[in-house]
C-alpha cells in the first residue's frame, strides 16, 4: 500500500453558495455544499485519478509542499488530502 497525500486550496464560492476544493498540480476540482463534503469529494477524485494513472502506467506528479500551497493561497483554506492505494494489485488487475 501507497499513500498520496496532496494540498488542497479550498474557498466559498459566495456566488453559487459552495465549497470548492483545487489540487493544483493535478488539475483536479471538487464542488460541495459543506466543508465535509467536498473534502469527501476531492479525496474521492484523488483515488480515481491515482487509480487510472497506475493503471495505464502514467507519471504521478509529486505532491507540492503544504506551505508553498499555504503561502500561494493565503487568503484560502489548505487542506491535506490522502488516498492509499495498493499498486501491485492495481497492476495485476490491468
Amino acid at each position: 500500500m501507497k499513500k498520496f497525500v496532496y494540498p488542497a486550496v479550498v474557498y466559498y464560492d459566495e456566488d453559487n453558495k459552495i465549497y470548492v476544493a483545487y489540487i493544483e498540480e493535478l488539475g483536479l476540482v471538487a464542488e460541495g455544499k459543506t466543508m465535509e463534503e467536498v473534502h469527501n469529494r476531492i479525496e474521492e477524485y484523488l483515488f480515481q485519478y491515482l487509480y487510472t494513472s497506475i493503471s495505464f502506467d502514467m507519471e504521478i506528479p509529486t505532491p507540492t509542499s503544504f506551505e508553498s500551497v499555504q503561502n500561494k493561497y493565503s487568503k484560502n483554506k489548505v487542506v491535506l488530502v490522502g488516498a492509499q492505494l495498493d499498486i501491485q494489485e492495481i497492476k495485476k488487475r490491468t
